[in-house]
């Protein structure tokens, strides 16, 4: 991993994607709010940071945006 500084809510959520084979936003939230007491857009930011740093990868647009581990 580079330089890049994470939460410890965006590294939860970085492991929840890597110890899968791909999750649907919506399962990213589901098992996020089991543990942290986060809005919707406040995983979407994450997600959107984690991808911006090429830590995760994703497919598919919207509702239906699946992410994957790099």
């Amino acid at each position: 991993m580079n330089d890049t500084i994470l939460s410890p809510r965006q590294k939860y959520i970085l492991n929840i994607i890597q110890s899968s084979d791909g999750l649907l936003r919506e399962e990213i939230q589901s098992q996020v709010s089991q543990s942290y007491q986060t809005s919707k857009p406040t995983v979407i930011r994450d997600l959107n940071y984690l991808l911006k740093h090429k830590l995760i990868k994703s497919e598919g647009s919207a509702r239906a945006t699946k992410y994957f581990p790099i």
